[in-house]
């Protein structure tokens, strides 16, 4: 498991390591790679271990978390580079 307190460098050989190895579409550049590594990281640790009480009664939280996954992995196309990979589709 990663600790999420190593310094910055690691934290980035960790996610480029996870990016090469895993086996995405071959279309997908390795900061295309990277970003979509970084979105099923947050995507799982938020849908797993997520701070709030989840109401099972109320699906709004489960749809926005699902509808803001679809749409951060529509937006990968447009990674170019790792400053890509934190800031695009964001709004300015």
């Amino acid at each position: 498991m990663i600790n999420l307190h190593s310094n910055y460098n690691e934290k980035i050989a960790f996610f480029v390591c996870l990016a090469v190895s895993s086996p995405l579409d071959a279309a997908y550049s390795p900061w295309q790679q990277l970003a979509k590594a970084d979105l099923d990281f947050i995507y799982q640790n938020l849908k797993d271990n997520h701070p709030g009480v989840i109401d099972q009664q109320n699906p709004e939280f489960n749809q926005w978390l699902e509808n803001g996954y679809r749409q951060a992995v529509d937006s990968i196309e447009a990674v170019s580079d790792l400053d890509g990979v934190s800031t695009k589709g964001l709004p300015q």
